[in-house]
C-alpha cells in the first residue's frame, strides 16, 4: 500500500454536463412544482387535524356532564 496520496484531478478536465440548459430549467420548475403539491397535502393533512380535534373539543365541552 503506497503511503502517498496522488491527486489526478489537475490532469483531467470536468467532464461536459450531461444536461442542457433547457433540461436544468424544466428540473427547477418540475422541483417547484412538487415542492407546492408537498406543501399543499401537508397543509390538507394538518387542516383536517385541526377540524378533528376541533369536533373532539367541542363533544367534550359541550356533551360530557360530569
Amino acid at each position: 500500500m503506497s503511503e502517498h496520496a496522488s491527486n489526478d484531478s489537475h490532469d483531467h478536465p470536468a467532464p461536459a454536463s450531461t444536461f442542457t440548459d433547457a433540461d436544468w430549467a424544466t428540473f427547477q420548475a418540475d422541483d417547484f412544482s412538487a415542492g407546492k403539491a408537498v406543501v399543499l397535502l401537508m397543509l390538507c393533512i394538518f387542516s383536517t387535524g385541526v377540524f378533528i380535534y376541533s369536533v373532539v373539543a367541542f363533544w367534550v365541552i359541550n356533551y360530557s356532564h360530569g
